[in-house]
């Protein structure tokens, strides 16, 4: 039986997995290296890189331990998102990893903003990327290194994103990047299908500036001498190249289609669909507050995400010194919701999806002298749901009514109280991610696609080894519909206030 290594980069941890051809983890295969981002937002890429690499020996050790004679067929990687990263002539390192939690390009974003309204190009250049000019992605953070880092910027020869930066120092020629961390960028054009014109001539950049797109299950096929010596059951194995770990997240979730919405909520969050690509028609419009992502030639990945999600959690037990979870937890799950009066706008990082404010902030509204710490932490939770529903409205104007939500991640994982919550304020009943993992397991399964239509090019879609039924994690309390329509409202008004009005989700139809 095949096997598959799937690496899942993250940005708090590197996973690697060894998985069968029916995409179960093979037992005791499965390894973790924690890694995390600068103060900044960025990642020191000599770190990150010896993060993959430690996972990749240590998974493979495990791996040689049960099978002597290797049966890996494929390497597949997923990879956090956005990530890029500058290297000179010889393909060594100049910058660091620049990544979607950047804190340090607010000036330039609005630059472009402005610059790009004056031209009247700004919706055109969004409904061809797929994004918006916002911190998060590659044109504000590399207009700030050319400005306030010249020389630099001056010295890189090649922008590539993480993923292929590894499959180039592991292959030891330049590789291709695929459509999907292509277009996470923020520089790819999901209609022409490569980089944006308008936006490398706003950069001076070039396509010699940047790697070649592919689809990612285009093979990497070699490793350099010394990996051929460090992983020799590697040497000539396929590595499919890299995904974003948003995409491997919502496949590896078993969600494939277009009624289903995956719904992760870990460090960060994010609300995702699939849309088919229709190239008899033209291409649909993209709601504001959201994004979309060529994922490859038959599919789009449609959804907003939050930078702050169970992060959220994890600074308020630190800023308010909370000693026991299980005590905190047993409080949050016996609050009643119509008897909570705080309303919390959940920004410690700025805003991505729906407002796009990189200068919105953390927001608590309503606390008396009586609010307790479990009141504030409640707040909190029902704030980031309650920003997850303004993704949902909008992602529901773009397909089916009737959708399963199947949710993955820690923060939720380990949270019944959250569970609920997000459940009554979604309205819709939460499923259970039946896979440990999602992310790992989605490079395995792009991976094992690849090697399919390698071997018969003639596989369709995401349609295999997926669960045919998910377990009802909680369902949702009809009779708090209107108050959490209340609710909702109400932290509308607060953001309109503080930050500017914008669209939080009001459900309509857009052309396609």
């Amino acid at each position: 039986m095949a096997h598959v290594l799937a690496i899942d980069n993250g940005s708090s941890s590197v996973r690697a997995c060894v998985y069968d051809c029916n995409v179960q983890p093979l037992e005791h295969t499965a390894v973790q290296v924690h890694t995390g981002l600068q103060p900044n937002g960025s990642a020191h890429a000599a770190t990150f890189v010896a993060a993959v690499e430690q996972a990749v020996d240590s998974c493979l050790e495990k791996y040689r331990q049960q099978f002597p004679t290797s049966n890996l067929a494929a390497v597949g990687l997923a990879c956090f998102a956005m990530s890029m990263i500058g290297v000179d002539a010889e393909g060594e390192p100049v910058t660091d990893v620049l990544t979607y939690a950047d804190t340090t390009s607010i000036n330039e974003a609005k630059e472009l903003q402005q610059e790009f309204q004056q031209k009247d190009l700004t919706e055109a250049l969004r409904q061809a990327t797929g994004v918006p000019l916002h911190t998060a992605y590659a044109p504000a953070q590399l207009t700030r290194l050319s400005v306030h880092s010249k020389d630099l910027f001056d010295r890189v020869r090649r922008w590539r994103t993480f993923a292929s930066h590894l499959l180039s120092r592991w292959s030891g020629r330049e590789a291709p990047v695929s459509f999907a961390d292509a277009s996470w960028t923020g520089l790819f054009n999901r209609v022409t299908l490569d980089w944006d014109s308008n936006m490398l001539n706003r950069l001076d950049l070039s396509s010699e500036n940047l790697p070649e797109i592919k689809d990612y299950t285009t093979p990497v096929i070699g490793l350099h001498e010394t990996y051929r010596k460090r992983w020799p059951e590697l040497a000539e194995v396929p590595f499919f190249l890299g995904v974003p770990d948003g995409a491997a997240a919502h496949v590896g979730s078993g969600c494939c289609q277009g009624s289903q919405v995956s719904l992760t909520l870990g460090t960060s969050a994010a609300i995702r669909v699939l849309l088919p690509v229709d190239d008899t028609r033209e291409p649909f419009i993209i709601p504001q507050g959201l994004w979309c992502y060529r994922l490859d030639a038959e599919w789009y990945l449609v959804g907003g995400a939050l930078t702050d999600g169970g992060s959220i959690f994890e600074w308020a037990v630190r800023t308010f010194n909370v000693t026991d979870i299980d005590q905190l937890t047993e409080e949050l799950s016996t609050k009643k919701p119509e008897d909570q009066h705080i309303t919390v706008l959940p920004f410690l990082n700025g805003e991505r999806s729906p407002g796009w404010n990189s200068e919105s902030r953390l927001t608590m509204f309503g606390m008396t002298a009586k609010t307790t710490t479990a009141d504030l932490v409640y707040g909190m939770l029902e704030g980031v749901s309650l920003r997850l529903k303004s993704i949902l409205d909008l992602v529901k104007s773009l397909g089916p009514e009737s959708t399963q939500i199947i949710v993955s991640g820690n923060a939720l994982a380990r949270s019944a109280p959250w569970r609920q919550i997000t459940a009554n304020v979604l309205q819709q009943p939460l499923l259970d991610c039946p896979f440990p993992e999602a992310t790992c397991r989605g490079a395995a399964v792009f991976a094992l696609r690849a090697v399919r239509q390698m071997q018969s090019n003639a596989v369709e879609g995401f349609d295999f080894s997926l669960p045919t039924s998910y377990r009802e994690l909680c369902q949702a309390d009809a009779a708090l519909n209107e108050y959490y329509q209340e609710k909702h409202a109400l932290q509308s008004a607060l953001y309109d206030q503080l930050f500017g009005p914008h669209d939080h989700g009001v459900e309509r139809q857009h052309s396609r």
